[in-house]
């Protein structure tokens, strides 16, 4: 991976961060350098595509799996959660161990954003709590990304819906892929590295 060239456009969003113009002193001046750098990190991820960091051998499962057998896989595998998809290898749904600790139907787990839903007549916390299968369960409808989505955008994605990893699908929807907050965290590791 080619270094990251500090740009006159990332000294200026570094500034322009600040809030205003600073007469600086060594620690501003070492601040607008570091936030100058975090913008090259978020500009050099907007041109790298997701299949870049993508993981292509995913863990899914299908709307019939057991939930007895979702949680041997989450567990073997080391991983947080997966796609359910169908017959056609098309992304349904996305099971994660936040919704299976819902199973123990302990109050401490359900949000402040749970209990309001819930109050106005939004069960899925509640409906979660009592799934007796993998439909009840998993989160619809599934959030996606396609192989040509920036890292940028992923990384966006991932930290508004507050969401640990999302499928990559092809045109007809079907997973080719899948990228964690750990791809992404990585791949700004290769770049520091790099630097």
């Amino acid at each position: 991976m080619k270094p990251i060239e500090l740009l006159p456009e990332d000294i200026h969003a570094a500034v322009k961060k600040l809030g205003s113009f600073v007469n600086c002193s060594e620690a501003e001046l070492m601040r607008i350098y570091k936030l100058a750098l975090e913008h090259t990190h978020q500009r050099a991820l907007e041109n790298i595509p997701a299949r870049n960091a993508m993981h292509r051998e995913v863990i899914s499962v299908s709307a019939s799996t057991s939930l007895a057998d979702v949680k041997a896989l989450l567990t073997e595998h080391h991983i947080s959660g997966m796609p359910v998809v169908d017959e056609e290898k098309r992304v349904i749904g996305v099971v994660s161990e936040r919704d299976l600790l819902f199973k123990l139907e302990n109050p401490a787990f359900f949000t402040l954003r749970d209990r309001v839903r819930h109050l106005f007549g939004d069960d899925s916390a509640h409906r979660k709590a009592h799934a007796s299968n993998l439909t009840e369960l998993m989160s619809t409808p599934p959030v996606t990304v396609s192989d040509e989505t920036s890292l940028g955008q992923v990384a966006t994605l991932l930290l508004e819906r507050k969401i640990n990893r999302v499928p990559v699908v092809d045109e007809a929807d079907k997973l080719i892929g899948i990228i964690s907050r750990a791809d992404l965290v990585r791949v700004l590791h290769q770049q520091q590295e790099s630097d």
